[in-house]
């Protein structure tokens, strides 16, 4: 299990990195084959273009050149189809046709400033996930990370994450928006939509998960823990719940203290351990 879950943390490093910069598509295993028969339970590959014109709402030439069919692409959590237009890259879930992940490289400015606040580009993006994610207004979708990301000479970008709440615990059902700080556009969307499929209480109580923890690290100073529930999801129609336990600490040497750890919500083992922040 704990190999599992490492490669689920390996998996979304790539696909944050695939977000907030280019695409290594070396880094990712895919399967070639050009067959254009639908899946026994899903869309073929033709029909998964046809969901990219209707996610982008314009005329695209299918037939033309810039148009790229790259392989599928298989996930823990499922598999795509793989397209690019240009420097533009699209994923398609197999299964259902949605549009999980979209890069829009027109939409990078060459400038580097931060030319709209925090608050527009909220409400860019939000108006963008409500356009795509078809139940963003019938989930409880929680907007549970907002930040600047300052990529240096590579500009900056505003992202923005939500999540779906069941009774405080947050579901497969989650969105990744980056705009650009300096026009507004929406760069990149990254979107997951499952049902959920086991029982959200947990065996572990929130403070055995905490103790737990904090077990792995030894001795800290003036230590602070959060620690939330999630779904996870290490293989197709696998689900687990889990207790996520961020621990910071008091530096040491100038080195900051503390990570993350994933403990499982039922019987209290450690799936995950990283020691760093």
């Amino acid at each position: 299990m704990m190999k599992q879950f490492t490669k689920i943390s390996i998996i979304s490093v790539i696909i944050a990195s695939l977000v907030i910069a280019s695409f290594p598509a070396a880094a990712l295993t895919k399967e070639g084959g050009q067959d254009l028969s639908p899946s026994s339970t899903g869309i073929g590959i033709d029909e998964a273009k046809n969901r990219i014109v209707d996610f982008d709402g314009n005329s695209k030439n299918l037939n033309s050149l810039d148009f790229k069919y790259h392989g599928s692409i298989k996930f823990p959590y499922g598999e795509v189809y793989d397209f690019s237009e240009g420097k533009n890259r699209y994923y398609v879930n197999k299964e259902n046709g949605d549009i999980e992940f979209a890069y829009f490289s027109d939409a990078r400015s060459s400038s580097h400033r931060v030319h709209i606040d925090k608050q527009q580009a909220k409400n860019n993006a939000e108006i963008f996930a409500k356009e795509k994610y078809k139940t963003f207004i019938t989930r409880n979708m929680e907007l549970t990370e907002s930040t600047l990301i300052d990529h240096g000479a590579g500009g900056q970008e505003y992202a923005f994450v939500w999540s779906e709440k069941i009774n405080g615990v947050s579901t497969l059902n989650k969105i990744y928006i980056t705009v650009d700080s300096d026009n507004g556009k929406i760069i990149s969307y990254l979107a997951k939509e499952r049902e959920t499929k086991i029982n959200l209480e947990p065996n572990v109580r929130q403070s055995d998960a905490v103790r737990a923890a904090l077990e792995q690290f030894g001795n800290l100073k003036d230590s602070r823990t959060d620690a939330y529930l999630s779904l996870a999801s290490p293989e197709p129609d696998v689900q687990q719940l889990v207790w996520i336990v961020k621990v910071n600490a008091a530096p040491v040497d100038g080195l900051v203290q503390g990570g993350q750890v994933v403990v499982d919500a039922q019987n209290g083992k450690i799936i995950l351990f990283n020691p760093f922040n």
